[in-house]
């Protein structure tokens, strides 16, 4: 996963603009509390592999905002989008969003989700266990809110801008929700008493009613996601047999 991160990053910036500024948020979160209910991972080791390709490309290190651990909360991660990223970008300029941690599924509230679950990345402070009136979700980051604040994000980099995300976390497929024109259909060449097949290719792959916005004024967005909407998202052995990475 982090050879091909550092690959992404290669071919979608190295062709940068003369003149575009570069700005990133590296979130990475591998030890979470006990009483999360999450265990301990290694996206720690993700962070020098991403700063040092991002370096590499032309981003300056003051430029690279990294938040990791227990500074990872909801707050901070959110603050860190909608107030340090987004005001120290311009038109035209290329952004960069990585995070590596947990990621899980809750109970979609707003009906827009046809499988019913929202897919989120899960911060320090959020719990794995749903506890009625006592934990509910509420520090868990939705695809929701993700579109929300990378649309302003996209919105203000313009149409000369570019905007890079790359999420190394389970159910982290469809995450920021900015889905297009499919290239196809999901109605399938058989007699009508078949079609419950291309109900459940929907379930399967997590597909939303989310309408598609008009983009001809925001930046280009690509994205790139460890897993599918309905995937668990593993850790590997690297080379050596010794450093696990995520």
């Amino acid at each position: 996963m982090n050879r091909f991160l550092i690959f992404v990053l290669v071919f979608i910036l190295h062709e940068a603009i003369n003149g575009q500024q570069k700005k990133a948020l590296v979130v990475a979160i591998g030890n979470y509390p006990k009483s999360s209910g999450f265990n301990s991972i290694h996206s720690i080791n993700d962070i020098p592999l991403i700063q040092n390709a991002l370096l590499k490309l032309g981003f300056k290190e003051q430029d690279i905002r990294i938040i990791k651990e227990d500074e990872a909360t909801k707050k901070n991660i959110i603050n860190a989008l909608e107030h340090v990223l987004l005001n120290s970008i311009q038109s035209g300029d290329i952004a960069f969003f990585h995070f590596s941690g947990h990621g899980q599924q809750l109970v979609d509230i707003d009906g827009d989700e046809l499988d019913g679950l929202d897919e989120t990345l899960v911060p320090y402070d959020a719990s794995i266990h749903f506890d009625p009136k006592v934990y509910e979700g509420e520090n868990h980051i939705t695809d929701d809110q993700l579109r929300h604040v990378f649309s302003k994000i996209r919105n203000k980099l313009g149409p000369k801008g570019h905007f890079l995300t790359t999420f190394d976390a389970c159910h982290s497929g469809t995450a920021t929700r900015h889905i297009g024109i499919a290239r196809g259909t999901d109605i399938v060449m058989a007699a009508t008493s078949n079609q419950t097949i291309a109900k459940k290719k929907k379930l399967d792959t997590n597909q939303s009613d989310f309408k598609v916005q008009d983009e001809s004024k925001m930046a280009s967005m690509v994205s790139f996601f460890g897993s599918m909407a309905n995937q668990l998202n593993y850790e590997v052995l690297a080379d050596d047999e010794k450093i696990m990475v995520h």
